[in-house]
Protein backbone atom coordinates (compact mmCIF):
# COMPACT_ATOMS: atom_id res chain seq x y z
CA UNK A 1 0.00 0.00 0.00
CA UNK A 2 1.20 3.50 -0.84
CA UNK A 3 -0.24 6.63 0.75
CA UNK A 4 0.84 9.82 -1.04
CA UNK A 5 1.32 12.96 1.04
CA UNK A 6 -0.34 15.03 -1.67
CA UNK A 7 -3.64 13.24 -0.94
CA UNK A 8 -3.64 14.09 2.78
CA UNK A 9 -5.47 16.98 4.42
CA UNK A 10 -3.64 18.41 7.44
CA UNK A 11 -5.40 18.96 10.74
CA UNK A 12 -4.28 22.16 12.49
CA UNK A 13 -4.83 23.12 16.14
CA UNK A 14 -3.76 26.66 17.03
CA UNK A 15 -3.99 27.84 20.64
CA UNK A 16 -2.41 30.78 22.46
CA UNK A 17 0.51 28.63 23.66
CA UNK A 18 0.99 26.14 20.82
CA UNK A 19 0.32 25.17 17.22
CA UNK A 20 0.09 21.59 15.99
CA UNK A 21 -0.28 20.42 12.40
CA UNK A 22 -0.91 16.71 11.86
CA UNK A 23 -0.80 14.78 8.59
CA UNK A 24 -2.71 11.60 9.33
CA UNK A 25 -1.63 8.80 7.03
CA UNK A 26 -4.54 6.79 8.32
CA UNK A 27 -5.24 3.53 9.94
CA UNK A 28 -3.13 0.94 8.19
CA UNK A 29 -5.29 -1.66 9.91
CA UNK A 30 -7.07 -1.82 13.28
CA UNK A 31 -3.73 -2.36 14.92
CA UNK A 32 -1.73 0.63 13.68
CA UNK A 33 -1.98 4.31 12.81
CA UNK A 34 0.76 6.62 11.49
CA UNK A 35 0.95 10.42 11.36
CA UNK A 36 3.51 13.21 11.10
CA UNK A 37 3.10 16.10 13.52
CA UNK A 38 4.78 19.49 13.51
CA UNK A 39 4.55 21.45 16.77
CA UNK A 40 5.52 24.78 18.26
CA UNK A 41 5.12 26.02 21.83
CA UNK A 42 3.86 23.84 24.68
CA UNK A 43 1.59 20.94 23.77
CA UNK A 44 -1.15 20.38 24.89
CA UNK A 45 -0.68 23.63 26.82
CA UNK A 46 1.01 25.06 29.89
CA UNK A 47 -0.01 23.07 32.97
CA UNK A 48 -1.99 20.59 30.83
CA UNK A 49 -1.40 16.90 30.15
CA UNK A 50 -2.26 14.58 27.24
CA UNK A 51 -3.25 10.97 27.77
CA UNK A 52 -4.37 8.05 25.59
CA UNK A 53 -6.77 5.67 27.32
CA UNK A 54 -6.93 2.92 24.68
CA UNK A 55 -3.70 3.20 22.67
CA UNK A 56 -1.33 0.70 24.28
CA UNK A 57 1.78 2.39 22.88
CA UNK A 58 2.30 5.65 21.03
CA UNK A 59 5.76 6.20 19.61
CA UNK A 60 7.22 9.63 18.86
CA UNK A 61 10.23 9.43 16.53
CA UNK A 62 11.87 12.87 16.28
CA UNK A 63 12.41 13.82 12.64
CA UNK A 64 13.73 17.33 13.35
CA UNK A 65 14.03 19.87 16.13
CA UNK A 66 14.29 19.41 19.87
CA UNK A 67 12.05 19.71 22.92
CA UNK A 68 11.67 18.79 26.57
CA UNK A 69 9.34 15.81 27.00
CA UNK A 70 7.57 15.51 30.34
CA UNK A 71 5.84 12.52 31.87
CA UNK A 72 3.65 13.57 34.82
CA UNK A 73 5.24 12.72 38.19
CA UNK A 74 8.41 11.47 36.48
CA UNK A 75 11.63 12.87 35.06
CA UNK A 76 11.73 15.10 31.99
CA UNK A 77 13.83 14.29 28.93
CA UNK A 78 15.48 16.42 26.27
CA UNK A 79 14.56 14.91 22.91
CA UNK A 80 16.17 15.73 19.58
CA UNK A 81 16.47 14.46 16.01
CA UNK A 82 16.77 10.68 15.92
CA UNK A 83 15.38 10.10 19.44
CA UNK A 84 12.37 7.90 20.08
CA UNK A 85 9.86 8.22 22.94
CA UNK A 86 7.45 5.42 23.88
CA UNK A 87 4.25 6.58 25.57
CA UNK A 88 2.30 3.85 27.33
CA UNK A 89 -1.47 3.72 27.79
CA UNK A 90 -2.80 6.10 30.49
CA UNK A 91 0.58 7.85 30.80
CA UNK A 92 0.19 11.64 31.06
CA UNK A 93 2.64 13.69 29.00
CA UNK A 94 3.48 17.18 27.71
CA UNK A 95 5.97 18.48 25.13
CA UNK A 96 7.70 21.87 25.44
CA UNK A 97 9.40 23.19 22.30
CA UNK A 98 11.83 26.13 22.68
CA UNK A 99 10.36 29.51 21.70
CA UNK A 100 10.70 30.19 17.97
CA UNK A 101 11.58 26.55 17.21
CA UNK A 102 9.63 23.67 15.63
CA UNK A 103 9.51 19.97 16.48
CA UNK A 104 8.56 17.41 13.84
CA UNK A 105 7.75 13.83 14.87
CA UNK A 106 6.57 10.64 13.24
CA UNK A 107 3.85 9.17 15.45
CA UNK A 108 2.87 5.51 15.37
CA UNK A 109 0.00 4.24 17.51
CA UNK A 110 -0.91 0.69 18.43
CA UNK A 111 -3.83 0.07 18.30
CA UNK A 112 -4.88 2.80 15.90
CA UNK A 113 -5.39 6.22 17.52
CA UNK A 114 -8.88 7.67 17.75
CA UNK A 115 -10.01 10.98 19.25
CA UNK A 116 -12.61 9.39 21.55
CA UNK A 117 -9.90 7.86 23.75
CA UNK A 118 -7.69 10.99 23.86
CA UNK A 119 -7.89 13.16 26.99
CA UNK A 120 -6.40 16.56 27.82
CA UNK A 121 -6.50 17.61 31.46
Amino acid sequence: MLIKKINLKPYTDTQSDHTVEVLEYGKLDKGMDIAVSTMTGVYPGKDKWSMNTEVETMTYFVLSGSAIFYFKDEDSYKIEEGDCVFIEKNKKYRVEIPEGKTLSVLMASNPAWNPDQYIIE
